[in-house]
């Protein structure tokens, strides 16, 4: 009875061990306006940025 305790407990504490914690996914409160609808500049902000700066230096390799 005893080692059915001790496997019970080493059984509980490998499960909890094995689990991996799961990341949350995060909106930020800027993307969501009042009406509850979604402002997708926050989305692509680093593609809009990258497409601005491209556009300011006149980056000749733009479409390769």
């Amino acid at each position: 009875m005893k080692i059915l305790r001790i496997l019970a407990a080493c059984a509980i504490l490998v499960s909890f061990c094995a689990c991996e914690k799961k990341t949350e996914n995060k909106v930020p409160r800027q993307q969501i306006t009042s009406d509850g609808s979604n402002d997708y500049k926050f989305m692509f902000r680093e593609e809009i940025e990258k497409d601005k700066k491209d556009n300011k230096t006149g980056n000749p390799d733009a479409f390769k």
